[in-house]
């Protein structure tokens, strides 16, 4: 009976050791929990950086919701937006999301513009996702998904020129610079 008390404690104990080293690795990792970011909120390893001076500030977007989604820090985090009327896509109402880098200073972008009807009752149109570079003012891959109308038949031109994607992109930033001073 001493035995076998003897190799249920080793047992037990062998288990405790297992389970305490577990519990010591997950607290040695990163903190990876999701957390808001307050109005006022800039991080430690960015700074003042965080918005370049040389990217000189331009029209905030007045009719421009602009909302962090699921994000930890402004520097890499991802934003909802919606616009109604924007000047530079024909008074046309936009949605979608962009992240942007203050390391980089990109801004990675992925809209619907609206264009004709909406069969939803949402806003349906052209699907852009390109990416910014805010200090040479020039687009990186870019992808456009052409609305084809409610029946798909109908083709809409995507008439935007790269000029005006990025205007809006500045927009968004400058904007953006705006809430987060």
């Amino acid at each position: 009976m001493k035995n076998t008390n003897k190799k249920q404690v080793r047992k037990t104990g062998k288990y405790l050791i297992v389970i305490l080293l577990i519990l010591f690795l997950v607290g040695c990792q990163k903190d990876n929990t999701v957390k808001p970011i307050k109005e006022t909120e800039t991080t430690g390893n960015v700074g003042d950086n965080l918005f370049p001076d040389e990217i000189s500030q331009t029209t905030v977007l007045d009719n421009i919701t602009i909302q962090s989604m699921m994000t930890q820090t402004l520097e890499n985090g991802e934003y909802y937006l919606a616009a109604e009327k924007v000047v530079v896509f024909k008074q046309n109402p936009v949605e979608g999301s962009f992240s942007y880098s203050a390391k980089d200073v990109k801004m990675t972008l992925s809209l619907t513009i609206s264009e004709g009807e909406s069969c939803l009752g949402a806003i349906d149109g052209h699907k852009v996702n390109y990416t910014v570079n805010l200090k040479t003012k020039s687009i990186a891959d870019k992808k456009v998904e052409v609305w084809k109308g409610c029946d798909e038949k109908t083709d809409y031109e995507f008439d935007y020129t790269d000029d005006q994607l990025v205007d809006f992109a500045i927009g968004v930033y400058s904007t953006l610079k705006a809430k987060h001073k």
